[in-house]
């Protein structure tokens, strides 16, 4: 029980301090990369360019050169201030520097399983629970919006949750 809600470490662990420092050193090399991802999903900025893939590079670029997308630009601007974290991603194989559309995907989908269960669980404490559907269908844009509004009330607050569905 102490094992799974992580208050003691497995016997594992426990027998191989180079193992638990191995853990604790990979949560440090990743933890950068994941603030990047959450602050680009946050504030709406597509991470994603022209060629976002191969090793990420600190060297100032050119005007000119190929656009590597809003992530890797951020990477790379934490790599000009942060000297451990621009070694570790030198120093890294090229598969191991977590920097792929693919790790920001499973970054993402992980944020998402997070937010979703911390609703339910606020929904699941809530003792009154009302919802107000508003549909805006847009005449410029071919998609439509169903906006969510979801009222909670618990007993020491209340609190209006403005979820956006894309229909």
């Amino acid at each position: 029980m102490l094992i799974e809600s992580g208050k003691q470490d497995s016997v594992v662990v426990q027998l191989n301090h180079q193992a638990k420092q191995q853990i604790l050193d990979n949560r440090r090399k990743i933890t950068p990369i994941i603030e990047t991802v959450i602050v680009c999903g946050r504030q709406g900025i597509p991470s994603r360019g022209h060629q976002d893939s191969g090793p990420l590079s600190f060297v100032e670029a050119e005007s000119g050169d190929i656009n590597d997308g809003n992530f890797r630009a951020l990477m790379q601007y934490r790599g000009k201030y942060d000297e451990v974290f621009k070694n570790d991603i030198t120093s890294a194989g090229p598969n191991a520097q977590y920097l792929s559309p693919r790790v920001q995907n499973e970054i993402l989908s992980a944020c998402n399983d997070l937010i979703l269960e911390r609703l339910v669980d606020y929904i699941n404490r809530s003792s009154f629970l009302q919802f107000w559907l508003m549909k805006q269908l847009t005449s410029h844009v071919r998609n439509s919006y169903l906006y969510v509004l979801v009222l909670l009330v618990t007993t020491s607050q209340s609190k209006n949750i403005f979820l956006n569905l894309f229909l």
